[in-house]
């Protein structure tokens, strides 16, 4: 299949947010660049008007240039084992992929099978939500994965863990890549289904809930979260700049949830910690 690579300059801080939205829009796998960014999708697929448009939203708050072509069909496989590295967060975990050597000095090891940008523990807003997930007490526990991506955070909290876990994409291949991830990992009992939160069937209340999205949907969905959370649960939420915190923090007050902490890492993307109270 051929596939046509979209290659953009972007200025700002809204590379990665572009990225995100270009990922839920059907673009397949993404590289860095020294000024931006290459994003690839199948031919059939590239709808240039419809991308035009998406980026009129963001002209007024950033410059991107943008140009295209169409390329023939690569071993992308072979492509992600070029660009991959293996990534640590803090001491305690090892991200790597099936190509990489174990590192058995980490407590924990991820293997994630590489296919697309996000939930490969390379982006700050997985790396911090995997840091923060290590601080909560998740044996025993049953935990909700909003927008798992490659189910990294799924994969974490087996590993540490939990009783009952989750996880749920409004994406296809992301559904796809997470039960093939989760094999590789040998993790088995996760419930993995496409769609959205509200979506959901009635289940018992979760005692861990977990979103990496964006700052629109976290806001949108925040009284869903808090909704299917038990008294005492914990809330992790990252996808969003430190400067989107009050933000955040409103919409998750105004569910009833209680802040505990917050966190920022590199270009001050942000974790934010929620409990909800004892009713």
């Amino acid at each position: 299949m051929e596939y046509v690579a979209l290659s953009v300059e972007i200025e700002g801080p809204f590379k990665d947010i572009i990225i995100a939205e270009l990922g839920n829009a059907g673009f397949e796998s993404f590289e860095d660049t020294a000024t931006g960014f290459k994003a690839y999708i199948p031919a059939p697929d590239f709808n240039l008007e419809a991308f035009e448009g998406f980026l009129m939203e963001y002209a007024e708050f950033t410059s991107i240039g943008y140009a295209y072509e169409t390329i023939a069909d690569k071993n992308w496989n072979e492509e992600w084992e070029k660009a991959f590295q293996p990534v640590s967060v803090t001491d305690q975990i090892y991200i790597r992929a099936v190509f990489h050597p174990a590192n058995d000095s980490f407590p924990h090891q991820l293997v994630i099978q590489p296919k697309q940008a996000f939930g490969t523990g390379h982006h700050t807003t997985t790396s911090l939500m995997l840091e923060n997930m290590l601080s909560l007490n998740l044996q025993g526990k049953r935990v909700l994965d909003c927008g798992t991506g490659t189910g990294i955070l799924a994969i974490m909290a087996y590993k540490l863990g939990a009783a009952y876990i989750n996880a749920y994409d409004t994406d296809s291949w992301s559904i796809e890549n997470t039960n093939e991830n989760l094999a590789l990992n040998q993790v088995s009992g996760v419930d993995v289904w496409q769609g959205k939160i509200t979506d959901m069937e009635a289940t018992e209340p979760f005692d861990i809930v977990l979103a990496n999205i964006n700052r629109n949907i976290l806001i949108a969905e925040m009284a869903q979260y808090a909704a299917v959370m038990a008294p005492n649960a914990q809330l992790l939420l990252s996808g969003f700049y430190k400067s989107d915190i009050e933000l955040v923090a409103d919409a998750a007050t105004k569910a009833g949830l209680t802040y505990v902490k917050e966190q920022s890492g590199f270009e001050t993307w942000t974790v934010l910690h929620f409990e909800k109270s004892l009713k």
